[in-house]
């Protein structure tokens, strides 16, 4: 029973999490015997029509987007109809822990920050979506791992008789970047198309979820680094550099020697204290949540 309020916690701010704030619905299932073409460079145009005549773009991952960069995107199809973009990725603050991506599709734009414990490269995603509220589909650019209510979404009329065939991406300098471009015939991704909007709810639904789940491992390996930090890599430098605080403020408030060894005593027992009360919580945080996991 211990373990039920940590599930009703984590439900909570999963149940946040997830609000829709947006109706967005990515169509991010694929489609059955599609061809792949995996490009790398600084300035790629990807137009699978070259490649196979009367074929079309299902979706493209672009990976490799190290922090500040910024990739140009242009989406357009054999009619003319271009629509632009861009994906920017930089670090933030003094010790670099705190990472934003910045991304725009058409008129829509959306930026968001995120915990960023190791130096990695960012990635986002290209492909179709639909506002099943309003009954349109259109492209949509997102983060990854994507979030709906924070992708970038442009309805586009007909795009389900006319799709996307041509992929150009930049950035500008001499940074690289990796894109993998899914395709296949027109008529399928047509019909992919017409049946995402039915069929990726359930998807969406799993990206978000991976989503709070790496959130929820973001504290928890802060949490694991500064115990590693403390008790493994510099214990005895942290002990070192306390108990020689210590002895500076117990001498310089102390009469004579005993009330000196007295203070030494009484505040080693507080830090004895502090670092089982430490210990403690962490085991009991992990217990707690396997605990409340264990269930599922």
């Amino acid at each position: 029973m211990k373990a039920l309020p940590l599930l009703v916690i984590f439900g909570v701010a999963f149940a946040c999490l997830v609000a829709p704030g947006s109706a967005i619905v990515l169509n991010n299932l694929g489609v059955a015997g599609s061809q792949t073409i995996e490009v790398s460079g600084s300035d790629l145009d990807i137009d699978v029509i070259e490649v196979a005549s009367g074929s079309a773009i299902i979706e493209a991952y672009v990976y490799d987007v190290s922090p500040g960069t910024t990739v140009s995107v242009t989406l357009s199809r054999p009619n003319g109809d271009i629509w632009t973009g861009s994906y920017s990725h930089s670090v933030l603050g003094i010790m670099g822990t705190t990472g934003n991506v910045t991304y725009t599709l058409g008129s829509s734009s959306s930026s968001h920050e995120y915990l960023r414990i190791f130096p990695a490269d960012s990635m986002f995603w290209i492909g179709y979506a639909s506002d099943p509220d309003a009954e349109t589909s259109g492209v949509a650019l997102a983060d990854l791992p994507s979030d709906p209510s924070e992708a970038c979404y442009v309805q586009i009329p007909y795009i389900n008789h006319l799709p996307i065939t041509r992929i150009h991406l930049s950035t500008g300098s001499s940074d690289e970047i990796r894109a993998v471009v899914h395709y296949s015939s027109a008529s399928a991704v047509s019909d992919h198309i017409d049946q995402g909007s039915d069929t990726t709810s359930a998807m969406d639904w799993l990206s978000q979820l991976l989503s709070f789940a790496g959130e929820v491992w973001s504290v928890i390996w802060v949490v694991i680094s500064v115990f590693k930090f403390i008790f493994l890599d510099h214990f005895l430098a942290v002990l070192a550099l306390y108990e020689s605080v210590l002895i500076a403020y117990a001498a310089s408030h102390s009469r004579d020697i005993i009330a000196f060894s007295r203070k030494m005593v009484r505040y080693n027992e507080r830090l004895f204290t502090i670092f089982f009360k430490f210990i403690f919580g962490i085991v009991t945080l992990f217990y707690n949540i396997i605990r409340a996991l264990k269930p599922i």
